[in-house]
């Protein structure tokens, strides 16, 4: 735990059009319940027999998958054959049990950290260090290092292609008070969205109109919103719409809403990004160069009324 696994292995299902598939995530939606309430209720033998579960089926699925494993998967002689098995390049994600403290201190999501994080990882790394080297057959990953590193030594490791979708280049935006973010700009740009959302998200929403005709691939589970075409798209009616459909789904603050079209696209995913949940985080890909130069940059955002425009 605190290796990364999560967030390294959604980018790298984004740079590849790739599923996703976050073992942890998968039993808490199986179960309707998180983790800590899982093993409160049926202890760790409770929770192992369904993260069991959760591996077989996600090793069964047909096609190419990227998939991060819960950190005590090969605690079980069964996960470990399966690992072993299956036609997979396992990697193991390594790193010195100070940095992961660091990564998961205060984190109440993880039951087994108790009170004292690095004392934990410590002794959970000497049980489990021999197993994790023995199903990934050698194929260690350092992650003391910047995520983007890790994923492509993950990359390399795993066997995979590099994406050539041409060079992305980063222009800062100096906001201030911890807001400075990056404009990302090059051909193919769109193709690595899954590498730029915040680790931890679990769900994009997608908003759009009809007559964009690019799609994008976030890597985690996301759904597409469409709204009319044209300025009546940026109506209150339409957010009070998505809004609904976004609660209704289960949207929460982890989790991000992108814009993608024009101008009018961006405008009104930025609302909505704004109001929902008392604000939510938003990456906006400009479709227009309308778009680019001025409705996606700055957080410009807004709707219309009947008495006039952005009001």
């Amino acid at each position: 735990m605190g290796a990364g696994k999560s967030t390294a292995g959604h980018r790298l299902a984004a740079r590849h059009r790739l599923p996703f598939v976050d073992l942890d995530h998968r039993i808490e939606e199986r179960a309707g319940s998180s983790i800590p309430v899982i093993f409160e209720r049926e202890g760790e033998a409770g929770f192992r027999a369904r993260e069991t579960a959760a591996l077989g089926d996600a090793l069964s699925q047909k096609g190419p998958i990227v998939l991060a494993t819960g950190g005590g998967v090969v605690l079980d002689r069964a996960n470990r054959g399966a690992l072993a098995a299956a036609d997979a390049a396992v990697v193991y994600l390594h790193g010195p049990a100070a940095a992961l403290a660091r990564r998961v201190a205060g984190d109440l999501h993880r039951p087994l950290l108790g009170n004292a994080p690095e004392e934990s990882l410590s002794a959970l790394l000497e049980t489990r260090d021999h197993w994790y080297r023995e199903v990934s057959s050698g194929l260690v990953v350092d992650v003391d290092r910047p995520i983007e590193d890790v994923v492509d030594a993950v990359e390399e490791a795993a066997g995979f292609d590099r994406v050539t979708a041409g060079p992305v280049f980063y222009e800062p935006v100096r906001v201030g008070g911890g807001r400075d973010y990056k404009v990302h700009v090059g051909h193919g740009v769109r193709q690595h969205l899954g590498e730029v959302l915040p680790p931890g998200t679990r769900r994009v929403a997608v908003i759009t109109q009809g007559a964009v005709p690019w799609t994008v691939e976030p890597g985690v589970e996301s759904r597409v919103f469409t709204v009319p075409d044209g300025e009546p798209a940026k109506e209150l009616d339409v957010v009070g719409r998505l809004c609904s459909a976004l609660a209704q789904w289960g949207f929460t603050r982890r989790d991000i809403v992108v814009g993608l079209g024009g101008g009018v696209v961006t405008d009104l995913a930025g609302f909505v990004a704004s109001v929902y949940h008392r604000g939510v985080g938003v990456i906006h890909v400009p479709t227009t160069l309308l778009g680019q130069i001025d409705a996606a940059v700055g957080g410009k955002c807004g709707v219309n009324l009947p008495e006039g425009k952005n009001l």
